[in-house]
């Protein structure tokens, strides 16, 4: 009697394990094709122009733009452009990047985190006041900051 409970509530877990894999899964799903519906209306594109921008202003600020994170960052800045973000969590962007390019959220931060780390530090400095019009400031290379300042260095020009 106990191993039929106890094979009853295995298999009643194991469905309620599935049952929240499916719904996720149709979350992840649904909040995919928002995104991409989104991102694709032609309201909010951003043009080559805007793109080539940011990937100089990276460099300039000495990033490496061969680096995944580098990369993301750029699609970062994207996406808080094409959406005319004023406010922005480091959640909402890696949940973004997740979704878009498929990369895992701790994967996601561990390259943003390296490419700041690893950047020229010579040329940030050099160039730091050039693109944000003050003086050098090293908690600007901070994920969140950097992000935050870069796009709207960006959309200052626009």
């Amino acid at each position: 009697k106990c191993s039929y409970h106890a094979h009853l509530c295995t298999y009643f877990a194991h469905f309620i394990f599935l049952s929240c894999l499916h719904n996720l899964s149709i979350i992840k799903l649904v909040l995919k094709e928002r995104v991409g519906r989104v991102m694709n209306t032609s309201q909010y594109r951003i043009s080559p122009n805007e793109v080539l921008h940011i990937t100089n202003i990276l460099r300039s600020l000495g990033l490496n733009t061969s680096f995944i994170g580098t990369k993301l960052i750029n699609k970062s800045i994207q996406y808080i452009i094409k959406n005319d973000l004023e406010f922005i969590t480091l959640e909402k962007i890696y949940s973004y990047l997740h979704c878009k390019y498929g990369f895992n959220i701790h994967s996601i931060r561990n390259n943003i985190n390296y490419a700041l780390s690893n950047r020229n530090k010579k040329l940030s400095i050099k160039n730091f006041e050039k693109v944000f019009g003050y003086e050098y400031y090293e908690k600007n290379f901070e994920p969140k900051l950097f992000i935050e300042e870069v796009s709207n260095a960006v959309k200052r020009l626009r």
